[in-house]
């Protein structure tokens, strides 16, 4: 099977595009004038949990593209404890709206039993409080989707 844009990204999953409403940040738009023409690297490991195969492919995708390593992708909760005790990545990428199941719940989880990892949510909606949600989540920070990217998830780990 191949895609509408040639472009296949982890997993060998094709990869169409984001959903109507769910943007990747381009790479262009990551550059500052006068930066050299660079995108810098950031070398961390993490794994993305998110009911959408659409954004976890995209996300995999920009991330790799920034020298972040994705060591896996979920679709659940159970998937995603699973695959943390096993591969141990340095960030977890949650959405908040998991599907059936809350994303929220899922971060504390992690935060509780798993104290390594650095959570961080993710929504496709833009909150405009977040420090409601990141309260007791034991996540260190929240990003909507549209502003995905390495240099926003090292800002803050930092």
């Amino acid at each position: 099977m191949t895609s509408t844009t040639g472009v296949v990204a982890a997993g060998g999953i094709p990869f169409r595009g984001p959903p109507p409403g769910l943007l990747s940040v381009p790479l262009a738009a990551l550059h500052r004038p006068g930066q050299s023409g660079k995108v810098p690297q950031v070398n961390r490991s993490c794994v993305i949990v998110d009911d959408s195969e659409a954004f976890r492919a995209s996300a995999a995708a920009l991330l790799e593209s920034q020298g972040m390593t994705v060591l896996g992708c979920a679709c659940s909760g159970d998937e995603a404890a699973q695959m943390a005790d096993a591969l141990e990545p340095q960030v977890a990428l949650i959405d908040v709206a998991l599907g059936d199941e809350d994303g929220i719940v899922l971060a504390r989880q992690f935060a509780d039993r798993r104290p390594g990892i650095a959570v961080v949510l993710v929504s496709a909606y833009e909150q405009s409080d977040a420090s409601e949600l990141i309260a007791g989540s034991g996540a260190v920070g929240f990003l909507s989707k549209r502003a995905l990217s390495a240099r926003a998830i090292e800002a803050l780990l930092n």
